[in-house]
């Protein structure tokens, strides 16, 4: 399994505005080799991360080079919600963090 790690610096109070982006999924859960997502809003820190998960990095590739991926990095944004000048391109595979998940723990069942 994939994690990737794209992290967004956020302009101070534009949290919300930035996590509306998300409330559309833009066909990535559709997309072969997607295993989920999740955001990550900082409580001690000023960098919003998102995560995704994927079955390998060719599943990634293939999506970073899809319809899906453009449309969910070229949205229409209000800029100003980012606290660093935005590119016009959309993050390319260096720009993210891509790690192996060598550790995957679930709970257990409950010990009521």
């Amino acid at each position: 399994m994939i994690a990737v790690a794209h992290r967004h610096q956020i302009a101070e109070g534009r949290s919300d505005d930035f996590l509306e982006r998300f409330e559309t999924d833009y066909g990535v859960t559709e997309q072969p080799g997607f295993l989920g997502f999740k955001v990550l809003a900082p409580v001690k820190a000023d960098t919003h991360v998102a995560l995704s998960f994927w079955e390998s990095q060719d599943d990634l590739r293939a999506y970073m080079g899809s319809e899906a991926f453009k449309r969910a990095n070229m949205g229409s944004a209000d800029e100003s919600i980012w606290a660093e000048e935005p590119s016009d391109e959309p993050p390319k595979f260096g720009d993210i963090e891509i790690h192996e998940v060598v550790i995957d723990r679930e709970p257990t069942g409950s010990s009521k």
